[in-house]
């Protein structure tokens, strides 16, 4: 397991909203997409499972208020 497919797989979800991730939030797709073109690909799915669970809300409330302030 690595660091960097860990955070990519996050960002994916959290930040950049990857069609694979939209459609049902499962970050299971968001592997698959990720191991599909980098086959040596390891992520840590436990904490990205955390993450994107515990992050979602929060993040998901800051976006809203970034879309009032304009």
């Amino acid at each position: 397991m690595s660091r960097a497919p860990t955070v990519f797989l996050c960002y994916l979800a959290l930040f950049l909203r990857h069609d694979h991730w939209k459609k049902n939030k499962n970050c299971e797709e968001l592997r698959k997409y990720l191991e599909f073109n980098n086959k040596f690909a390891s992520p840590n799915m436990e904490i990205v499972e955390k993450v994107v669970t515990e992050g979602y809300d929060s993040v998901e409330q800051d976006r809203l208020r970034a879309l009032e302030a304009e």
